[in-house]
């Protein structure tokens, strides 16, 4: 069974969301997750591993599900039997100004 343990075992996966949080003081992010066809890699425990992850980083960053500086957004998906996992961090500013 996949876990969220496996996707953060890779040093890119953890060093691009470690960068993106390093330089904010008291970040207010959300985790937002995805999963289509698979049944393998838990909801749960992937966004409380994933929010202890931002909170440990001990700058003072706490969740705002209703209006968050950042956004972590994770989508699960199964290909020919495979989970595979997209792990996405972006600022709201940044989303925003992607989607005009």
């Amino acid at each position: 069974m996949a876990s969220v343990d496996q996707l953060l075992q890779y040093p890119a996966v953890k060093a691009d969301l470690m960068l993106r949080i390093k330089n904010f003081f008291s970040l207010q992010f959300c985790v937002m997750y995805k999963s289509r066809n698979n049944s393998n890699i838990q909801r749960d425990n992937t966004i409380a591993k994933l929010a202890a992850m931002v909170m440990n980083a001990d700058k003072g960053h706490t969740v705002n599900l209703n209006n968050p500086d950042l956004a972590i957004c994770v989508e699960i998906i199964k290909v020919k039997g495979h989970s595979l996992a997209l792990l996405r961090a972006n600022t709201v500013e940044h989303l925003l100004a992607a989607t005009y």
